[in-house]
């Protein structure tokens, strides 16, 4: 497992340093210097890092852990497939409410089966609770499988916080409370004061009465990068993320594929109340469903305002063929969708009843749709339901093939976000020499969608055996190599053997 250093996170816009707090940082490791990890945190001053054998601890000096605004570093040895902290559904794992700062860390561990006691209803694992001084752990590496709450089934974050969650797995987690309503499968995020950065992480079958993995409001800003999206549900309304009362999102470079809602709709993501303001950029929607009659497979907009750029869309159905297989907005709602293609959902791919009416530009969109620069042309996904020829699951591969009109086509204007990548990581406006420059502004001209057209690997001709562009010396001592072999690299006549004729057919096409 990679251990914490000094690094710049692209897209996190933070630098985190762990360093040495001082010449007299210790290292203690549970159980050989402290048999719990209670006792190692008591036992641990700032700069302090506490090495975590592998094995599983559980029982009251295991849980309900509270670094107490400590600096320390507190990981596992081995990673979180080797070492679990079992809370029994007796407590949480974690609190942290005085003002611990981003060298106060937990990674590498599972952490599993986590309630919190006494009727408490926020955070099934980790509760992170900014009082009087900002609080901003960083959770990293971490496995969270079946913890439950009312409110944040694996986290809550909520008052004057500001914590990092960087490349942690959700699985299995609940927000559930009798016969209240529950927010948050596995985070929720509540308070003015906070802003979250969520990075890199996998959200799998986490479950709520609303945002089936993540649940914001109050005001708190999130940002959500690099994750990953699958198989949440919600008998509410954002089957993956909901997004309520006047909260700001920044959604980008993730995938939701298999989410489901029960309420009024949002398959992936609901977005609502006044002055909620969110922006959902470099985005993949495949397989995402409102049950129930709901509204949106991909987005449901009820009030509040949303930017989607640069997203893709394809396979999301509403619980009606006219209610947004892809996105519905409902009336006092406002949404902008540019540089987009929205192709492939069940039904009509957008519902926008009332005033005002939703702005869609630049963007393909099945059956058309009225705005500056749409189409309603075939984009030609590479394999719109994968290998496994079912939508919504991993292999959905819903890049462009060389000859999509989504290439070189979207308008340089509308992307005006601090990102230089697509959603797979790769360079954003790539200039496609073979396709015309139909968009707007000065090539390179980006493409629409979450994937920017990249060239493949060069084709070799045949002979070429070490594809460098020409047939050669070097090829030949690559097919002498291979004499008498079964080697299929240098079989150019697919034979079954490296013979004469493979070396006729190489000298043929010499130089």
């Amino acid at each position: 497992m990679r251990r914490l250093q000094p690094f710049l996170q692209s897209g996190v816009g933070c630098i985190i340093a762990v360093s040495a707090a001082s010449a007299n940082a210790s290292v203690i490791h549970v159980p050989a210097d402290q048999a719990t990890l209670k006792a190692a945190i008591a036992a641990a001053t700032n700069g302090d890092e506490i090495v975590v054998a592998d094995g599983t601890y559980a029982g009251a000096d295991n849980r309900a852990l509270d670094f107490g605004g400590k600096a320390i570093h507190l990981h596992s040895a081995n990673g979180p497939g080797a070492c679990i902290i079992e809370c029994d559904l007796v407590d949480r794992a974690f609190v942290f409410q005085s003002g611990e700062s981003a060298a106060a860390i937990v990674e590498g561990f599972t952490i599993q089966n986590a309630k919190p006691a006494g009727g408490a209803t926020n955070g099934g694992a980790i509760l992170i609770n900014g009082v009087a001084a900002v609080t901003a752990p960083i959770v990293r590496e971490c496995v969270f499988l079946g913890n439950t709450a009312q409110n944040g089934g694996a986290i809550a974050i909520n008052g004057n916080a500001q914590p990092l969650i960087l490349e942690c797995t959700f699985l299995s987690n609940v927000a559930t409370s009798g016969a209240a309503t529950a927010f948050g499968g596995a985070v929720s995020l509540n308070g003015a004061g906070v802003n979250a950065t969520i990075t890199a992480c996998t959200f799998e079958s986490n479950s709520s009465g609303g945002g089936g993995a993540i649940h914001r409001v109050g005001l708190s800003v999130v940002t959500i990068d690099r994750c990953s999206f699958l198989n949440n549900s919600t008998n509410g309304n954002g089957g993956a993320i909901s997004l309520t009362s006047a909260a700001v999102a920044t959604v980008k470079n993730c995938r939701f594929a298999g989410n489901t809602s029960g309420g009024t709709g949002g398959g992936a993501i609901f977005c609502t109340s006044a002055g909620s303001n969110s922006t959902v950029v470099n985005c993949l929607f495949s397989g995402n469903k409102a049950n129930s009659a709901g509204l949106g497979g991909g987005l449901l907009i009820s009030t509040g305002s949303v930017h989607i750029l640069n997203c893709t869309m394809a396979g999301n159905a509403a619980g009606a063929v006219n209610l947004g297989g892809a996105i519905a907005k409902l009336n006092g709602g406002t949404c902008i969708v540019h540089n987009s293609i929205l192709w492939g959902n069940a039904g009509q791919q957008i519902q926008s009843p009332g005033a005002p009416t939703i702005v869609v530009e630049h963007t393909i969109v099945q059956g058309g749709f009225t705005g500056a620069g749409n189409l309603a042309v075939d984009p030609v996904f590479v394999d719109v339901d994968g290998a496994d020829n079912a939508v919504g699951t991993l292999d959905d591969d819903l890049r462009v093939a060389g000859l999509s009109p989504a290439i070189d086509s979207g308008s340089n204007l509308e992307w005006n976000v601090p990102i230089d990548v697509d959603v797979a990581g790769l360079p954003r406006f790539y200039d496609e020499p073979s396709a015309p420059d139909a968009g707007v502004g000065r090539a390179p001209i980006i493409d629409r969608g979450a994937h920017e057209f990249q060239p493949g690997p060069p084709a070799c001709v045949q002979g070429d055996l070490d594809c460098d562009g020409d047939v050669d010396a070097a090829d030949l001592g690559i097919l002498l190599g291979a004499w008498g072999s079964t080697d299929e690299g240098a079989d150019l006549d697919d034979d079954g053997v490296v013979t004469a004729s493979d070396l006729a057919l190489l000298l043929g096409a010499w130089g």
